[in-house]
């Protein structure tokens, strides 16, 4: 009898570990991977970021300005205004894609992913501490790398100096001639043309409003580089015979790129020279 046990306790130990016999890879969706390169994931970043700065302008911004107005559901045309967590979700979803950017180059910051990558970090978090203030910076998309589920919340001025950082760093790694890995048709706003990654990262080196409220001494950063880089590249754009001719810089317009030239300069179209100056060549 004690023999006809062991017997079926040795059969019963036979079947269970016979059945995870390969049991990870039967288990595993092929169709959902543990990692994805950038070239996958750089094109939805962009799109969603894109849709969302859209709609929020087309939506809040037309209500605000009274361009449009509602039927129902009106609290926003009278400047009644509830919970606003789009800029703050959409920010934080893309994030963890970007992060997947970072997390999957690795050390390897000649690829120019990782340039596209910083100057997209910094838009994404100008965007947001400009809507909310003091916002999870520093620690803020570490879940999953080091178990951080309660980022701490950084100042505002620490955050500009950080943003500042990563443009520089962006157009460095940018403007460099050997890269391991590029941006072509995932890069559904520049399609990989990284000198016009390096022309986003100088108009958002002059144009955060936000640091001039918490830092008025950057606005002396921003006019050198605005001398330095902007009316150098306005001259060129524009063919004007003097620096004299490019309109100076203002605190209080160079978020909108509100800026003048003669109209004979443009042409029909007045937004041309906004439009340029936002994506000023290197």
């Amino acid at each position: 009898m004690k023999r006809t046990h062991i017997l079926q306790v040795l059969a019963i130990c036979a079947a269970l570990s016979s059945c995870t016999k390969d049991f990870s890879s039967v288990n595993t969706d092929s169709n959902v991977p543990t990692s994805v390169t950038p070239d996958l994931l750089l094109g939805g970043i962009l799109r969603s970021v894109l849709t969302d700065n859209v709609g929020t302008a087309w939506g809040i911004g037309n209500l605000v300005a009274q361009y449009n107005a509602k039927i129902q559901f009106v609290n926003e045309d009278r400047y009644l205004w509830n919970e606003q967590n789009g800029v703050w979700n959409n920010t934080y979803a893309n994030y963890r894609n970007l992060q997947n950017i970072f997390i999957t180059l690795g050390n390897d910051q000649k690829s120019s992913y990782y340039g596209v990558a910083l100057v997209l970090k910094a838009y994404l978090f100008e965007r947001l501490t400009a809507t909310y203030g003091d916002i999870p910076y520093s620690e803020a998309g570490k879940a999953k790398v080091d178990g951080t589920y309660t980022p701490k919340y950084d100042k505002q001025e620490t955050l500009y100096a950080n943003i500042q950082t990563l443009l520089d760093n962006g157009i460095e790694n940018c403007n460099a001639e050997e890269s391991t890995f590029s941006p072509a048709s995932d890069d559904v706003i520049y399609n990989g043309n990284l000198g016009k990654w390096v022309s986003l990262a100088n108009a958002l080196k002059v144009t955060p409003e936000g640091e001039l409220r918490v830092s008025p001494e950057s606005e002396i950063r921003m006019k050198a580089h605005y001398e330095k880089v902007v009316v150098p590249a306005l001259m060129k754009q524009f063919n004007f015979k003097s620096s004299m001719e490019v309109p100076r810089f203002e605190k209080m317009t160079c978020r909108f790129f509100q800026v003048t030239v003669p109209v004979q300069r443009l042409g029909s179209d007045s937004s041309a020279f906004r439009r340029s100056f936002s994506l000023v060549e290197k």
